[in-house]
């Protein structure tokens, strides 16, 4: 911002508290110019546009994106079809450069024959090739990402794009936004998706005009650092030090929108004064108003989180971006600070006025940050955030006689790892498989320590090694088996885009493995009891066995087993035996018999003693016998 335009800013500070005007009227003199954030917009023109946005949406996005783009970013526009065309040379934003822009916009069509998104980039990038000082670098595309040239039928081209050019965006920390305007088919949706990845940005998806407008304003609060004013209740607060105010308004079918300046009657489109231009377009309104009149403000219409109020002004709330993307867990400095121009103000009695404090939807109320010696108000993000899925964080300062607003969208990711129980070799192990499933995170770079928790046991290791890249297996042994383990796993590496991350991610309940399911036995364990020696008997005991044992499928499919006829050998075992055994004992029984009746046997020792006390009833026998005869 030159600065003249600081000092004539300050014309009008006569109500502001002296301090205040005093560091204004010091920043005049030695402020530099210009912002820190550059943004390059690539709006595809080819053929492929016509399926692709069929309805015509690009035209819109690009028009919200210049009348948000902040006062004094660095910005131009290109077409690309066959070649890329500068329709906007990169300049410092201002009225100049939004008019020409807005030339840009009208001349959006579908008439290429060729997409040569590579040659685009490369031309939107050139001067690129460095990280800037200070300050974001975007670039947003309005295309389909498909890569249709003669010289890409063997990927020539698309090679070119992923192996030359985003790794030279990588070194020069720029950051990709691809917009795609249509879910129909034919996206390169894998392209799109790598080059937001491989860069640190995210792939927007705006199948209609009201997604996009809203998308396109969260877009524009990530790439520029713009100057906002609180819009609470639908009133906003204007200082002395606001030069022109932009206010976007969404419009519910049917509704209207009017202003009600803090003195006077309202106006809307119709009867606007001389210094407000205001546009209808699609589901908003665009209000620019330059010189607005200090004091509250009510916006008349429905109110509507999208909603913003964009200032141009030196008194400005400064943030640290945050990163895109978090993991579940990861921790990011949260650092916000008030400035004069482009000095960081640090006055101890400036900083005394202002009341900064922090939302998100982790929180029930505001957090109140307080200032360090260098003026910077800090805290880690990760208390404002609530779970996995897209989420804002909102800097509010109040310095009673202003106030600004500082916002960002961005996305705590599920789990990058994917944890389950993995096979054991031996009971009372436990074995877990850990795997990548994250398509941002760079798999060579990636390291894994892993704990778990049991009865009894706390912070116990797991060792392990990676067994490809993005698949570890983890183990420990020794433990009860069947036991359920609360396991924890710290995940550490860099992102596709090159940003370290380390954090402890969702532990996970696992379970060690328990002992085998005991073997079947096998033959029938009655002929094993008896001993039997019957060779038959033997050899259906084993027929028996060996059916048993012969499946090698698991011991729960039995398909393919006949079991009647395991039954039907097992029940003939049983009888071969008991017949074994019944011969056996009447071969016994005759021999016996047979010594009984030999005359010349003489008994001796304690046989003959046990044959004569068998003998003796029969002799006293006989006399009763001939006696009754």
């Amino acid at each position: 911002m030159p600065a003249s335009a600081a000092c004539r800013g300050t014309s009008g500070m006569r109500r502001l508290p002296h301090l205040l005007a005093g560091l204004l009227f010091i920043a005049c003199a030695a402020a530099p110019a210009g912002a820190d954030d550059a943004v390059r917009l690539l709006v595809d023109v080819s053929g492929s546009m016509r399926e692709h946005d069929p309805r015509a949406l690009r035209a819109p996005a690009l028009e919200l994106a210049v009348d948000l783009l902040p006062q004094g970013t660095e910005a131009g526009i290109w077409h690309f079809a066959d070649r890329p065309e500068a329709m906007t040379a990169p300049a410092a934003v201002d009225d100049g450069w939004r008019k020409a822009a807005r030339g840009a916009v009208t001349s959006v069509d579908s008439r290429g024959q060729y997409t040569d998104l590579t040659a685009a980039i490369d031309a939107a990038t050139r001067g690129w090739d460095e990280p800037a000082s200070t300050g974001r670098r975007s670039l947003i595309l309005l295309t389909d990402g498909v890569i249709d040239v003669p010289d890409n039928a063997d990927g020539t081209s698309r090679r070119r794009l992923i192996e030359e050019i985003v790794p030279r965006l990588q070194a020069a920390d720029v950051t990709l936004y691809p917009v795609s305007l249509s879910t129909e088919s034919g996206l390169d949706e894998a392209l799109l998706t790598q080059l937001a990845a491989a860069t640190g940005g995210e792939v927007i998806v705006t199948p209609d005009a009201e997604t996009l407008e809203r998308r396109m304003i969260g877009l524009m609060d990530r790439v520029a650092a713009g100057d906002a004013l609180p819009l609470r209740g639908n009133r906003f607060q204007v200082d002395q030090s606001v030069r022109e105010l932009t206010l976007v308004a969404f419009r519910p079918e049917g509704a209207k929108v009017a202003l009600q300046p803090p003195a006077g009657r309202p106006f809307a489109a119709a009867d606007a004064p001389d210094n407000v231009r205001w546009r209808r377009e699609g589901s908003h309104e665009i209000v620019t108003i330059a010189r607005p009149t200090p004091g509250e403000w009510t916006l008349q219409a429905p109110a509507d989180p999208a909603n913003r109020v964009r200032v141009v002004t030196d008194l400005r709330l400064r943030a640290e971006p945050l990163p895109q993307r978090l993991l579940p867990g990861e921790s990011a400095r949260l650092t916000a600070w008030l400035a004069d121009g482009q000095r960081r103000i640090d006055e101890p009695r400036f900083l005394e006025l202002i009341r900064l404090e922090v939302d998100g939807p982790g929180v029930s109320a505001p957090l109140v940050l307080e200032p360090d010696s260098e003026g910077r108000f800090a805290t880690d993000v990760q208390p404002l955030l609530a779970g996995a899925g897209a989420q804002e964080v909102v800097i509010r300062a109040d310095g009673g006689t202003f106030q600004r607003e500082w916002r960002q969208r961005l996305e705590v990711m599920a789990s990058p790892v994917a944890l389950g129980a993995a096979e054991a070799a031996e009971a009372g192990t436990l074995a877990v498989d850990a795997r990548l499933v994250s398509d941002w995170l760079a798999p060579e770079s990636l390291q894994l320590t892993a704990a778990f928790a049991a009865p009894g046991l706390q912070g116990e290791r797991l060792s392990g090694s990676e067994t490809q890249p993005g698949r570890w297996r983890l183990e420990s042994a020794g433990l009860a088996p069947g036991t359920a383990v609360l396991v924890s796993v710290r995940l550490e590496g860099l992102t596709l885009s090159g940003r370290p991350v380390s954090t402890l991610l969702p532990p996970e309940v696992i379970a060690v493995a328990a002992p085998a399911a005991a073997a079947e036995p096998s033959g029938d364990p009655a002929a094993a009891a008896a001993g039997t020696t019957a060779a038959t008997a033997t050899a259906a005991a084993g027929a028996a066995s060996s059916s048993e044992a012969e499946p090698s499928a698991p011991a729960d499919e039995g398909r393919g087993v006949n079991w009647w006829l395991v039954g039907a050998v097992l029940i003939l075992a049983n009888l071969l035996v008991l017949l074994a055994g019944l011969t056996v004992w009447l071969v016994l029984r005759r021999r016996a018999a047979a010594g009984d009746d030999g005359d010349g046997a003489e008994r001796t020792g304690p046989d003959a003693d046990a044959a004569a006390e068998e003998d003796a009833p029969q002799e006293e026998e006989a006399p009763r016998e001939a006696a009754t005869g």
